[in-house]
C-alpha cells in the first residue's frame, strides 16, 4: 500500500475518533454524592391514661358510685377525674380543646338543683417541658411538649336543696370530647 493511502486511512480514523463522527470520544470521569438525610416528622399524640371517682372527697370505683346504695343526698360532691397524657413535638404548636360539660337528658328540675364544674390543669411534666396556656377560646389551651393534663368535673348537689323530690332521676353527665389538633400558630392567649 502506498503512503498517501495509508496516510489517508490514518487520518479518516483520527477524523472518526475525535472529531466526532461515527465514532464516540472517551472523556474522563468522576462522582461524588450528597450526604443520606433523615428528616425527623413532628408528631402529636393523646392518650387517656386514669380515671378516678370521688364521693365527699372518698375514693369510690364507677360501679360503687352508681350503685342503688350509693344514692346522692343533699351536700353530697361527686368529683369524676381523667388524665391524658400529652405528647406534642418540641417545634410543633397544637390545641388541646375540651367540650362543654353536656348534662344529656336530665329533667330542668335536675339541672336546676345541682351545680358543675369543669377544670383543665396540668398534673405533671415529662422530659420535654409542657407548655400549658388558655387561649381566648372556651377550654381550649395552648400545648407543647409532654406532661399529663386533668379534665375535672364535679357535680354538687346544695345542702340547702328545698326540694328534695326533684332529685328521685339520677343526673346524666354526656361524655365529654378532648382533642389535641395541630395548628399552624398557637392561638392567642387568654386575657385576664
Amino acid at each position: 500500500m502506498n503512503k498517501v493511502v495509508k496516510g489517508t486511512i490514518a487520518a479518516a480514523s483520527a477524523v472518526a475518533l475525535f472529531g466526532g463522527g461515527a465514532g464516540s470520544l472517551a472523556y474522563w470521569q468522576d462522582s461524588a454524592s450528597t450526604d443520606e438525610m433523615l428528616l425527623q416528622m413532628g408528631h402529636l399524640q393523646l392518650d387517656a391514661i386514669a380515671k378516678t371517682y370521688t364521693l365527699n372527697g372518698d375514693e369510690v370505683n364507677y360501679a360503687t358510685l352508681t350503685s342503688y346504695d350509693s344514692r346522692l343526698v343533699p351536700g353530697d360532691v361527686v368529683t369524676y377525674m381523667h388524665t391524658f397524657g400529652i405528647d406534642v413535638a418540641p417545634a410543633a404548636d397544637a390545641v388541646l380543646n375540651v367540650g362543654e360539660l353536656d348534662l344529656g337528658t336530665n329533667a330542668q328540675v335536675v339541672l336546676d338543683a345541682i351545680e358543675t364544674d369543669l377544670t383543665v390543669t396540668v398534673v405533671e411534666e415529662w422530659s420535654d417541658a409542657l407548655t400549658f396556656s388558655a387561649t381566648n377560646e372556651a377550654r381550649s389551651f395552648n400545648v407543647t411538649g409532654r406532661g399529663v393534663v386533668a379534665v375535672t368535673i364535679s357535680v354538687t348537689v346544695p345542702a340547702d336543696l328545698e326540694d328534695t323530690d326533684s332529685m328521685v332521676s339520677g343526673i346524666w353527665v354526656e361524655p365529654l370530647p378532648v382533642t389535641l389538633t395541630q395548628v399552624a400558630e398557637p392561638l392567642p392567649d387568654a386575657v385576664g
